[in-house]
């Protein structure tokens, strides 16, 4: 049945990952962005896909981040370990057969690049995994779709051997590698720096002037 049939059952659910600790740009998940916290905004476009949403924290979140959020939280329990650990707590609260993990400081992912790597799975006859990747072999793998129970076993044993990296757990699945295009890229920028948000807020004025 196609996922988006009427009475189709749910396939995904969307994981935002909101637990970094954010070193080189404090608090940067509140930060506004088009008028809205950064983890707020990512929420809000990846909840337009109709599937299930949650957020992985290591903690409370920010109190004008929580009051506009409307989706569950999930706490890491294994604060301090890295993504990894983060995306398996909440990986073991996730009731569809695969989840879509996405990081909280990429504020142009939206519904349609979820639905692009969708597809893209759908197409290989759903893989364990489908991650995207840079023309020059560099992965996505906070925006990449999981099989939920093949993946959360391989992070627990990638957990016990001490790697902690969000790709020791592609071992052992079967991962398809989505080649990501000129169209991908906004929805790929990450906001990990000072200048990082800046760049952001620059181009956002930019095509607020041409329109």
């Amino acid at each position: 049945m196609p996922l988006d049939a009427p009475g189709a059952e749910k396939r995904v659910t969307i994981i935002v990952l909101a637990g970094g600790a954010a070193t080189r740009l404090p608090g940067k998940l509140a930060l506004p962005v088009n008028g809205e916290p950064m983890l707020v905004r990512v929420v809000r476009a990846l909840s337009a896909t109709g599937d299930p949403c949650i957020v992985s924290a290591n903690g409370l979140l920010p109190a004008e981040i929580a009051a506009q959020l409307d989706v569950p939280v999930v706490y890491d329990d294994r604060p301090g370990e890295g993504p990894l650990a983060a995306l398996a707590s909440c990986a073991s609260a996730v009731n569809t057969p695969y989840f879509f993990a996405a990081a909280g400081d990429m504020p142009g992912i939206d519904a349609a690049f979820v639905a692009r790597v969708v597809a893209a799975a759908q197409a290989a006859v759903w893989p364990d995994a489908i991650v995207p990747a840079h023309a020059d072999g560099t992965l996505e793998p906070l925006a990449a779709l999981y099989k939920a129970a093949p993946w959360l076993a391989a992070a627990r044993i990638a957990l016990a051997n001490g790697r902690r990296n969000v790709t020791a757990a592609l071992d052992g699945l079967r991962t398809v590698y989505y080649p990501i295009v000129p169209e991908d890229e906004p929805a790929l920028a990450n906001v990990n720096t000072p200048r990082d948000y800046e760049s952001l807020r620059s181009a956002s004025a930019a095509r607020d002037r041409r329109t």
